[in-house]
């Protein structure tokens, strides 16, 4: 099932190949802005070592994905197969789609691949991964490795309040990072105080945090915004399609204009632009809803005087 005419332009580096997915079929997966060529492998492992052995001498590929919704490639990952992922130097973006992140598997052997070679990742993503027995350790020790990363996405991946623990022990001086999409999961107050701990640190440089589909609460959204009172640089944090209601909202709207004094007014937030996030359009200039009430239209109004 392997394309060969893919697998031959990889081998000839063809400088037009740089967006690259590797998976089992059928496979639905795409990411924005990016065309991916695709190779489709068996479960034999043969395939797939042609491959990352290919991939490990191109020096045009940017970004690849593994996809492996049927897990039948993970019966035979072995080290070895994804040694040529270690050599590889031009791929600044990895994505694990579909996978079953455990302590073995293709999305462990990847992992262990690329924490040995870190240096050159600046983007990473998964999302509808199953993060399971182990596999949350190897992810953090990778992540931990991959001091260069400006944005990590994390998304559908039932990531709960422990695992998040671990992500942000593994990320806590990563100076480079911008972008922590966190969506679709299942995070609730535990998961908002270690995010917390992160944006209290002067190191942090995170500017957008996504976190809207989670399970978080008026404590969280209140631990959130204490988060950001001396922060003057998260300018978006997504927290719609949770569970927050006035009390919530309310604390956001005191963090952009405290009014106890005029003292509290001029030091308010002045940095926050956005707060809540529809699909893949992300905007604070329309009456939005959250699942269990309105977002007021007075925050809106407060984050457009930072825009």
């Amino acid at each position: 099932m392997m394309n060969v005419p893919t697998l031959n332009r990889i081998r000839r580096d063809d400088p037009i190949l740089t967006h690259f997915l590797i998976c089992e079929p059928p496979t639905t997966v795409s990411r924005q802005g990016s065309h991916f060529d695709t190779a489709y492998i068996d479960h034999d492992g043969i395939d797939l070592k042609s491959i990352c052995d290919s991939i490990g001498k191109n020096s045009n590929l940017e970004d690849v994905c593994f996809d492996a919704p049927n897990g039948l490639s993970d019966a035979v990952a072995r080290s070895e197969i994804f040694e040529g992922l270690k050599h590889n130097t031009s791929i600044n973006s990895l994505g694990l789609s579909r996978c079953h992140l455990s302590s073995q598997g293709v999305a462990h052997e990847v992992l262990k691949a690329y924490e040995q070679n870190s240096k050159h990742l600046t983007k990473f993503a998964i999302w509808r991964c199953a993060i399971q027995n182990g596999g949350i350790r190897s992810l953090a020790s990778t992540l931990s490795r991959c001091t260069r990363l400006t944005e990590i996405s994390l998304s559908s991946c039932h990531i709960t309040d422990s695992i998040v623990e671990d992500l942000v022990r593994s990320v806590q001086g990563h100076a480079e990072l911008r972008t922590l999409e966190l969506h679709n999961n299942d995070i609730q107050q535990r998961g908002c105080e270690s995010l917390s701990t992160l944006l209290l640190d002067p190191k942090c440089n995170i500017v957008n945090l996504d976190l809207h589909n989670n399970m978080i609460d008026d404590s969280g959204a209140k631990i959130m915004a204490e988060a950001l009172v001396n922060n003057n640089k998260v300018e978006s944090i997504l927290l719609d399609e949770n569970y927050i209601s006035a009390g919530g909202w309310n604390a956001f709207s005191n963090l952009l204009c405290n009014q106890s004094s005029i003292d509290e007014t001029y030091r308010s937030n002045h940095t926050l632009r956005m707060i809540a996030s529809f699909g893949q359009v992300k905007m604070a200039g329309s009456r939005m809803y959250d699942e269990d009430g309105v977002i007021p239209n007075r925050l809106f109004e407060l984050m457009e005087f930072n825009a």
